[in-house]
Formats: structure tokens, C-alpha cells, sequence
């Protein structure tokens, strides 16, 4: 099983270059709000281990709404944000992915403040990343080959049985599954369909999981005669303060 992993690379925008970087980020899209997954600058259609990523640019319209109040706004940076979801550990995926669009990345990344024009991209990105202080997955082991070859998988079966409807309709269920399986092996066979075995599922992940289960319930088992002294004083406070 192959874990997924997120990444959330957050740098300020240069003085001056938040228009131009606007302009860019605009192009990859084919309508405002739909990014064109094949666009020139970072095409994100050609990561197979991508299940989501987005550029956004952070700016709050509202920090100086704390002035009507006398209390002076405070000052952000507005900031350049790159952040995405993918298979396996996300230092793997953006090395693969500074493969694939460093060029692009480059041209982006260009409009922050600080940014190296010859520095190691992957160790810019690295140093700039924010780690999530949580991290939801639908799906735990799901990935974007599986979906994308179970789609594929679905879309063949379909067609087949549109095709041969009349026949199949005479047959047991039975008769009628055999007929799918055969038909998917002689797909596979010929190369049109694929069907990618999982990955094992890495050790220190495992591992964390492990420790994560068992350690959580330990923690709060040996806390549980401390917390059973603080109760009465606890209900007290609480009540004084109702």
C-alpha cells in the first residue's frame, strides 16, 4: 500500500511582481477557476502520483478593518502558496515533479522574495514548506494509477457489455462473470488495459501507524489516575465560573 503525503510551499512575493505573478498563474488556467491540466508552464496531467495541487496567491482585503477599532492592522507579506496532495512521501514526489516542470516552477517561484535564480530547486522548496499540523485522506492507500486504472477498467466492461448485450442477457450470472473475466485477461494480454499490483507499504510508515495506536491509549492510561485527582477540582472551578 502506498501512503499518501502533502505539501504546502509558502513564500513571500518580491516587491513589485505580485501583477506579473498574477498573469502567470492566469495562463495555465482555460477559464478562471479551471486549470488547463496540460499548460505549458507546469503541466499537472503528466504526474501520475498528483491527486491535487493549486498556486494561490494569500492576501487578506480585511487586515485593516482592525483600525476602526483602534487597534493598528497587522502586516502580512502577501504570499505565494503552492500546495498539493500526493502518493508516497511528498520529498520524492517534488523532486519528481522539479524533473518533470522545473523550468515552469522556476518561472513561478521566481517572483518570490529570495528566490535563488541558480539555487537547488528542490532544497528551496523543501525549506519553504509548512508541514500540516493535520491531513485528511479519503482514502488511505488510494492511488492516482489505481483510480485512473479502475476508470479505465469500468469504461472497458461498459463497452463490452453495451456490445454484446443480446448474448450476455441469455447467460447465468455465473457464465456472465467468467465472460468479464476473460475478456479483461485478453485486454490485459494485448496491453489495453492495465492493472498495477500495490506497492508494500513502507516500514517506517507502518511503523508510525503502530506507535500512533498503541501510544495514544498508553498515554492516556497512565494519565488517567491524574486526571481522576484533578476531576473534583475541575467541577469546582467550573462551577465558580458558571
Amino acid at each position: 500500500m502506498t501512503p499518501q503525503s502533502s505539501f504546502a510551499v509558502v513564500a513571500p512575493i518580491a516587491a513589485g511582481r505580485e501583477g506579473e505573478l498574477r498573469a502567470l498563474l492566469a495562463s495555465m488556467n482555460h477559464r478562471p477557476g479551471l486549470v488547463d491540466p496540460e499548460n505549458a508552464v507546469v503541466p499537472f496531467g503528466q504526474f501520475e502520483r498528483l491527486h491535487f495541487a493549486r498556486f494561490v496567491v494569500l492576501d487578506d482585503p480585511t487586515l485593516g478593518d482592525t483600525a476602526a477599532h483602534g487597534v493598528p492592522p497587522p502586516r502580512f507579506p502577501v504570499s505565494l502558496a503552492f500546495v498539493g496532495d500526493c502518493d508516497g512521501p511528498a520529498p520524492d514526489f517534488l523532486r519528481e515533479l522539479v524533473r518533470g516542470a522545473g523550468p515552469g516552477l522556476q518561472r513561478i517561484f521566481s517572483h518570490c522574495d529570495g528566490f535563488p535564480e541558480r539555487g537547488d530547486l528542490v532544497e528551496w522548496m523543501t525549506a519553504h514548506d509548512q508541514p500540516a499540523a493535520t491531513h485528511y485522506v479519503n482514502w488511505v492507500g488510494r492511488t492516482v494509477r489505481q483510480v485512473r486504472e479502475e476508470h479505465a477498467l469500468r469504461q472497458a466492461l461498459e463497452t463490452y457489455l453495451d456490445a454484446h448485450a443480446r448474448t450476455l442477457g441469455s447467460r447465468a450470472p455465473a457464465q456472465v462473470c467468467d465472460d468479464l473475466r476473460a475478456f479483461v485477461a485478453r485486454e490485459r494480454q494485448a496491453g489495453r488495459l492495465s492493472l498495477t499490483a500495490p506497492e508494500p507499504t513502507p516500514l517506517g510508515w507502518r511503523l508510525r501507524q503502530i506507535v500512533h495506536l498503541i501510544g495514544v491509549p498508553l498515554i492516556l492510561l497512565l494519565a488517567a489516575p491524574l486526571l481522576i485527582l484533578y476531576l473534583p477540582v475541575f467541577l469546582v472551578v467550573l462551577r465558580r465560573r458558571e
